[in-house]
C-alpha cells in the first residue's frame, strides 16, 4: 500500500526484493499478498486475480501478447512433441 509522502517502490525493485524470499508462491498466497498490499477484501482480491489471469488466457487464445512493463510478456506458444 502506498502512504502519502512515501516514494512508491518500483515493480522491478519489488521483484528483486521478493526474489530473495521463498522461490514459490501459490495462488492462495498471491491472493493473501494482494490483500496485504491493497485495501481489497480476500474475495475481491481473488476476483481481481482471476479476472487478470482470465484476460491473459483469452488474449493468448487469440494469439495476442500481453506485456506488463517491468514484469514480462505472456505469449501463446505451442510445445513440440518430444
Amino acid at each position: 500500500m502506498h502512504i502519502a509522502g512515501e516514494i512508491p517502490e518500483s515493480y522491478s525493485d519489488k521483484i528483486k526484493r521478493l526474489s530473495t524470499q521463498e522461490s514459490q508462491l501459490n495462488k492462495a498466497e498471491l491472493i493473501d499478498t494482494i490483500v496485504k498490499e491493497t485495501e481489497l477484501s480476500k474475495a475481491a482480491a481473488g476476483h481481481a486475480l482471476n479476472a487478470a489471469l482470465d484476460t491473459i488466457v483469452k488474449a493468448a487464445a487469440k494469439k495476442q501478447d500481453v506485456q506488463l512493463i517491468c514484469f514480462g510478456t505472456f505469449k501463446a506458444a505451442v510445445n513440440k512433441k518430444k
